[in-house]
């Protein structure tokens, strides 16, 4: 009987989970149907780029920004203490392109990450009435800046981000991601930013753009020195001071070489998995619980359960992946990727796990070269604070 318990509640949990999914993938916008900006309303973008060793794809990003279909803005790159070929190759694409601007750091400033700080440093050098925060492998379709202040002129937008699709192959790599992401959209909600009454934010780095006034009333990245997830933050930040923001499936416009494999993929992660829980065990363990009961329960009731409780967690693990896939297809992924996904949980358990483990053990976290301790990252908001208390709102 308890066996049956566990099995109807397991069924139960994934199917709403599938349904606010196929509520969420309705109701999100698409860019795809955005028009351009009237001629009236073509306000002064500045485009900022950080870079850190970025030599494999910032030519081909420089170049895309460069091919926008929209007349008034400015492209900076910030080039965070790059070792390897980038200053290099930034060089040339100024001589290519004599309106582009460089800025070179060569010392990071106590108490600052790396890449918060190159993105502070960069909008204090820009003159635009909207910053696009992006980084230097991110691909944009021609039309995504048109489109993107059109809807935000439109709607009377402070913020507006867009989710990106992940241009890197390989069915494990892509199903894990999906998976993955298809979590952080449920925690997210992306559909509901757009209502002011809501306590749901968002921030996507790839793409995060922001009226100027509005990033510099709430302190710029100043508030947000130690934050990992400074993408998340600044959505949050921008949210709760009653800006109005919004978000869109863009995977037709922006792209993003996320990873190149998997150890790529569980190296990466090692950072800021742990800053979504503010570095606290207590709140990493219900989040584990949770995982393995969603996910490892229904494979082990299927090998040795049998009759109805065998039924239902066959059924949970079809419903999951049909989840799977519709991420997939919306992001114009290989449906095969599907295969994978009784994968793909333990993948992630295994990078929440290490990088608690890791980050503890080292008492702090390296990015780029660079440690920061964890006394100093704890020092910041928790992501969630306030978020959980939205009903109040």
């Amino acid at each position: 009987m308890l066996i049956l318990l566990v099995a109807v509640v397991n069924f139960l949990v994934i199917l709403v989970i599938f349904t606010q999914l196929i509520v969420g993938f309705k109701k999100t916008g698409k860019l795809d149907n955005c028009g351009p900006p009237g001629a009236s309303a073509s306000p002064k973008v500045s485009i900022i780029m950080t870079a850190c060793n970025e030599e494999d794809g910032i030519e081909q990003a420089v170049h895309t920004m460069f091919q926008q279909q929209y007349e008034n803005y400015e492209v900076i790159v910030v080039d965070d203490r790059s070792t390897d070929e980038t200053p290099i190759i930034l060089g040339r694409l100024q001589t290519h392109y004599p309106e582009l601007s460089v800025i070179r750091i060569d010392h990071l400033p106590e108490g600052w990450l790396g890449k918060v700080h190159a993105m502070q440093v960069g909008a204090e050098q820009s003159s635009g009435e909207f910053l696009l925060f992006t980084d230097g492998d991110v691909i944009l379709e021609p039309s995504t800046i048109a489109r993107a202040i059109g809807h935000a002129d439109t709607n009377n937008l402070d913020h507006l981000t867009l989710i990106f699709r992940n241009s890197t192959r390989g069915l494990l790599l892509n199903s894990l991601i999906i998976d993955s992401g298809t979590g952080l959209f449920l925690l997210l909600k992306p559909w509901l930013v757009k209502k002011q009454e809501s306590r749901y934010f968002i921030g996507v780095g790839a793409f995060n753009l922001i009226r100027a006034a509005a990033y510099r009333a709430i302190g710029g990245h100043q508030q947000l020195k130690t934050q990992v997830v400074d993408d998340l933050f600044l959505g949050k930040k921008l949210k709760y001071a009653g800006f109005h923001q919004d978000c869109l499936f863009a995977q037709n416009h922006v792209s993003v070489p996320w990873y190149d494999s998997i150890a790529d993929m569980v190296s990466g992660l090692m950072k800021n998995v742990y800053s979504l829980f503010h570095y606290k065990i207590l709140l990493v363990i219900p989040v584990i619980l949770f995982m393995v009961f969603l996910t490892i329960v229904p494979l082990v009731g299927l090998l040795f359960c049998t009759g109805v409780s065998q039924l239902l967690f066959l059924s949970s693990i079809l419903l999951r992946g049909a989840g799977v896939a519709m991420g997939l297809k919306v992001f114009n992924q290989n449906l095969l990727a599907v295969l994978y996904t009784p994968l793909t949980p333990l993948i992630s358990l295994y990078i929440i796990i290490r990088a608690t483990f890791i980050t503890h053990h080292l008492q702090g976290v390296y990015w780029r070269d660079h440690f920061y301790p964890l006394a100093q990252l704890r020092k910041g908001e928790w992501l969630l604070k306030g978020f959980l208390k939205r009903s109040g709102r």
